[in-house]
Order: C-alpha cells, then structure tokens, then sequence
C-alpha cells in the first residue's frame, strides 16, 4: 500500500508534466497521421496522373500527332498563299480582310510550334 501511495504522490507531484507531455505526444501523433494522410493522397494523385500522362502520349504518339501536324501546315500555306496573292496582284481586299489573314498566319505557325515542342518531348521521354 505504501508504493501505491508514493506513486499517487510522484503522480500529483508531476501532473502538469506529464499533462505537458501527453499533449505533446498527442501533437505529434496527429502531426503524424494527418501527414501520412497527406502523403497517401499525392501518391494516388501521382498514378493518377502518370495514367494520364501515358494514354496522352499513347494517342499522341504517331498518326495522330503527324496528322494534326500536316493539317496545321496545309491550313498555314494556304493562308501565306492566298495573303501572297493579294498582296502581288494589289486585288481590292481589305485591310481588314489582310490583317485576319496575318492573324491566322501568326496562329497556325504557333500552334505548329508546340507541336513541334510536345514531339520533342515524346522523343525525349522514350
């Protein structure tokens, strides 16, 4: 009985220590699990991720990929053309007419930019 009262006594004598203590320990567990949490949802937005990453690739990969690139140049040397005739025959297009043609120019060969960029970085990646 005496061991049990030294002990109550050591309890009483060290409570705010050992409140301090379960608390802390209580932080780090809940640090802990909600990290783990944390960690668990990025891994399985990572897969999912790099699913899609290789379903883009596999359709971009190829056909699809050169058959977007041929249709963006004929549009693009369609457009240079029929802008080179207007100018060289001084027709009576508009400036108006002009500066769309300039304007699609501008955007074709942009978009075949990145597609020259998005095949550089399919070889890049095999």
């Amino acid at each position: 009985m005496n061991r049990f009262k030294e002990f109550k006594q050591k309890i009483k004598d060290n409570k705010y220590k050992i409140i301090a203590g379960t608390i802390t320990i209580a932080g780090v567990v809940y640090v802990i699990v909600n990290q783990n949490a944390k960690i668990k949802q990025l891994q399985v937005t990572n897969k999912e991720q790099q699913t899609d990453i290789d379903i883009l690739k596999h359709v971009m990969d190829g056909t699809v990929l050169a058959s977007l690139k041929e249709s963006l140049t004929r549009k693009l040397r369609y457009r240079e053309g029929k802008l080179n005739n207007a100018l060289s025959k001084n027709s009576g297009i508009s400036e108006a007419d002009l500066t769309k043609l300039k304007e699609e120019i501008e955007y074709y060969s942009f978009e075949l930019a990145k597609i020259f960029e998005a095949e550089e970085l399919l070889a890049h990646s095999k």
